[in-house]
């Protein structure tokens, strides 16, 4: 889910689904979605179905509209992580950093958070070893890449930008 295609096959991806358009109408398009294979699936079915694959008369169109699949499938997935309480609001919280977040921040953030049903004072947040057993399991979902070595945790664009607006 994290891994981009270069230029040159993003641009191959879009003509073979029917865009139109040269590198240089087709790349702005294509790095706002981060060179994201799936998201540029989606996107080039949506120009070549609604737009005649024209691109320039893709007006501010996103991949994470509510009627197409890609937003479906995010959709579908939050639906079905386990303990969805925990992995949705650590999702939810990473998501708001401008860069890719180290583990302690989160943490040290989601610590301090109180769950959902739980009265403040109680306890208080998420502990580590939670947060550390949910980072594992959401990088084995695919929703965030995982440097257990460095503590680095990557969240896709177009997944920072879906569990960015719950």
């Amino acid at each position: 889910l994290l891994e981009g295609l270069d230029d040159d096959a993003a641009v191959a991806l879009l003509k073979g689904l029917g865009v139109h358009g040269g590198p240089e109408d087709l790349l702005p398009v294509i790095h706002r979605y981060a060179n994201h294979p799936l998201a540029l699936s989606v996107l080039g079915a949506l120009i070549t179905e609604g737009y005649g694959g024209r691109i320039d008369r893709l007006v501010d169109v996103s991949a994470l509209d509510h009627k197409n699949r890609l937003f479906e499938l995010l959709e579908e997935t939050r639906k079905h992580l386990p303990e969805q309480d925990l992995p949705l609001r650590y999702l939810q919280v990473a998501a708001h950093f401008i860069e890719n977040p180290c583990f302690e921040p989160l943490s040290a953030l989601l610590a301090t958070d109180v769950p959902a049903g739980r009265k403040g004072g109680t306890r208080g947040g998420y502990d580590g070893r939670q947060l550390r057993e949910v980072t594992v399991m959401l990088a084995k979902w695919n929703l965030i890449g995982w440097d257990a070595e460095r503590e680095v945790i990557q969240l896709h664009p177009l997944v920072k930008d879906y569990f960015g607006g719950l």
